[in-house]
């Protein structure tokens, strides 16, 4: 019978073939629940919305957390999954990004003909509000 810190590695061996190419954000099907289910319990992994987990550090700050909540991608991940290429974020929000502003906002927007303006609770009081719009205007900028 392996002992629970074996069972544990296997779990962070499961993880780490994930991370593979800088990958910090999953979807709870990428992981078996006996796996998901202790790296969370431990502090590896942190759910952020339904069905999205982020890598996250035991010893990690909240305020950490939260930007690598945001900037890890796990909202680009989503809306990429969701809206396929018809979504971008509010124009405002895409200067700040691209001007590198460290300070992540309450409350992200990201318009999408195919959103339904729904807010989505994300980590430490964020959220993703999906605004339902005509037409992309222009294409959705990488990042």
């Amino acid at each position: 019978m392996p002992s629970p810190n074996e069972k544990l590695a296997e779990s962070l061996d499961v993880l780490e073939t994930l991370q593979q190419g800088n990958q910090r954000v999953f979807r709870s099907d990428d992981l078996s629940r006996v796996h998901r289910e202790r790296l969370v319990e431990n502090g590896f992994l942190q759910e952020v919305m339904k069905g999205w987990l982020i890598s996250s550090s035991p010893t990690q700050s909240p305020a950490k957390a939260r930007v690598a909540c945001v900037l890890l991608g796990i909202c680009a991940r989503y809306c990429d999954e969701r809206f396929g290429e018809q979504w971008h974020l509010s124009p405002e929000q895409s200067l700040f990004l691209h001007g590198e502003r460290t300070v992540i906002p309450d409350q992200l927007v990201v318009h999408s003909p195919k959103a339904t303006n729904n807010d989505i609770n994300l980590l430490f009081g964020t959220t993703l509000y999906d605004l339902k719009v005509a037409r992309c205007r222009r294409p959705r900028l990488s990042w």
